[in-house]
């Protein structure tokens, strides 16, 4: 077992899940060493301290340029949207901007139908990635990082991922952009975030379905968590849809189950585009990744695929 996972065991503790329609959410609340202290991509845009561009003015699909003008790091998760410029993005991995540094970021796009500039610069939309995103996102990248050492996403799956969740959702997006699927379906979002609040001291949730997980997020930093709580139980609002066969006992049973088996995942390490080193993990119906700065875990993530 690599340190990183067997730290994370050692630190996690799920707490009292949650249902809202077919998905099953749990708080995970990890003593993890906290690292330094950083803003996330929410909090930076808003001060003022983050720009994201195109690489040039004719840009690049699979990369944008961030830049960090204040005195504290920035992270930026795995699957965050950003929103503007020639096309809205998402992150291909979670990077740490380093303050007063300038970092190409790698990315995919989640707007088919978009190339000019609407923006000088992007925004944080404010929404992340949808499950079955992340999953195609997070697959491909590793297989990339392991045979190429780039962090490119399979840029055609993305697309993919992007209409059938504009079919499931019944949203017809001029320019087939995720973003689009999240606003016209927003009421019944925001009435789903509202039903499973942040609880105190919580930096990280899992969520199942049909008695298997299909996410998992832990953040070192319960104040930073809570900046992407809402983030995050959004981007599962999608499964929330689908039938399930399985009760609230049955999904706890599967949580815990998968936090054991995170032990078993074979890992890989990288240096990370921004700051720290970036491991990715594969397994028997399991892929994830983590991102370890001056040896403190900043952001994990781990995803239940078909096997």
């Amino acid at each position: 077992m690599d340190t990183v996972i067997e730290g994370l065991l050692g630190a996690i503790k799920l707490g009292e899940a949650e249902r809202r329609g077919s998905i099953t959410l749990l708080p995970i609340f990890a003593d993890l060493p906290p690292g330094p202290a950083y803003l996330t991509l929410g909090q930076a845009v808003e001060a003022g301290t983050l720009t994201v561009t195109e690489v040039s003015e004719g840009g690049s699909v699979p990369e944008l340029v961030a830049t960090n003008l204040g005195k504290d790091p920035v992270l930026i998760l795995d699957g965050e949207e950003l929103q503007g410029a020639k096309q809205n993005r998402v992150l291909n991995t979670t990077v740490l901007i380093a303050a007063g540094t300038k970092v190409v970021i790698p990315v995919s796009c989640v707007e088919h139908g978009r190339w000019h500039h609407i923006s000088d610069r992007f925004s944080n939309s404010g929404h992340h990635s949808a499950y079955n995103i992340r999953v195609a996102t997070h697959a491909s990248v590793t297989g990339s990082l392991r045979t190429t050492g780039r962090y490119r996403s399979d840029q055609s799956r993305v697309w993919q991922e992007v209409a059938s969740l504009s079919q499931d959702a019944g949203v017809v997006s001029p320019t087939s952009a995720m973003f689009d699927v999240y606003e016209e379906r927003k009421s019944r979002i925001d009435d789903f975030a509202k039903a499973l609040p942040l609880a105190e001291g919580q930096n990280g949730i899992a969520a199942v379905h049909d008695g298997r997980v299909i996410g998992m997020d832990i953040v070192s930093r319960p104040e930073a968590y809570a900046q992407v709580h809402d983030k995050l139980v959004r981007s599962y609002v999608f499964e929330s849809w689908h039938e399930t066969k399985s009760d609230i006992s049955a999904d706890e049973k599967a949580a815990k189950t998968f936090v054991v088996e995170l032990g078993d995942l074979v890992p890989s390490s990288h240096e990370s585009p921004g700051a720290g080193l970036s491991y990715r993990y594969t397994g028997s119906g399991i892929v994830g990744s983590a991102l370890v700065f001056e040896d403190a875990l900043l952001h994990a993530a781990f995803f239940g695929v078909e096997s």
